[in-house]
């Protein structure tokens, strides 16, 4: 019976290396997934620097657009306050002219 035994004891341990070889081989297969999940962290975490740095350059140019866009504002309100002096002074000129014709036909007259 101790032969019986040892047999059964040596089919028990042969089917115990053949289940931990399996499982080695998931545990394998399972960290080559791993790997490759880590890789493509990476390179998301790439692609997202990237991103960041677009959005950086994007912002600095919001920033200078909006500088441009305040000056330009700027200059718009300054050309209505001469349009409008502007326009003061052409229309005083213009009673000028009519006075000084008023005053011409006066000195001719007298």
């Amino acid at each position: 019976m101790s032969e019986e035994l040892l047999r059964q004891i040596a089919e028990k341990l042969g089917d115990v290396v053949g289940r931990l070889d399996r499982m080695e081989q998931k545990v394998d297969q399972i960290d080559n997934r791993l790997e490759r999940v880590e890789q493509k962290v990476d390179q998301f975490e790439q692609k997202m620097d990237q991103m960041d740095l677009s959005l950086a350059r994007v912002e600095q140019k919001v920033d200078r657009i909006d500088t441009k866009l305040d000056a330009a504002f700027e200059q718009v309100a300054k050309n209505t306050e001469h349009e409008v002096a502007f326009n003061d002074l052409a229309s005083k000129v213009a009673e000028h002219t009519t006075d000084i014709r008023l005053l011409k036909k006066i000195v001719v007259a007298s």
